[in-house]
């Protein structure tokens, strides 16, 4: 069986501090979630093409209680075992709620139907 056989993709539900993040996407000179997810599941699935997308773009410093991600890699390892390793891998201000096997169609940014915002404003110094 060829690693084209074994494509898999992975629906992810992340929570993280955005405190020390640049946002989600990923950047080739600042700290991003995406970078480190995808740092963290090639600790996980070695290095092998993997293409990893989210539900959304966030802004520097933006936290997410239950964001959508999408990962797919030529792998054929269970869900359950890729949210504990990737949950081993990754800093302490990222964390997976969640993994799920997804169908080759499904999109994290294409299949969202709704998004919700918490805002928090500080008006005192």
């Amino acid at each position: 069986m060829s690693r084209k056989d074994k494509q898999r993709r992975y629906r992810i539900i992340l929570e993280y501090d955005g405190t020390n993040f640049s946002g989600w996407q990923k950047q080739v000179d600042a700290r991003t979630v995406q970078g480190d997810v995808l740092k963290g599941a090639a600790r996980v699935f070695g290095k092998v093409p993997m293409d990893l997308q989210g539900c959304g773009r966030t802004d520097s410093g933006v936290h997410a209680l239950e964001y959508v991600a999408h990962l797919e890699v030529a792998d054929d390892m269970g869900p359950h075992e890729v949210a504990r390793k990737l949950n081993e891998t990754l800093p302490k201000d990222i964390a997976v709620k969640s993994v799920e096997a997804a169908g080759l169609r499904f999109h994290a940014r294409h299949n969202c139907i709704a998004r919700s915002y918490i805002y928090q404003l500080r008006t005192e110094k």
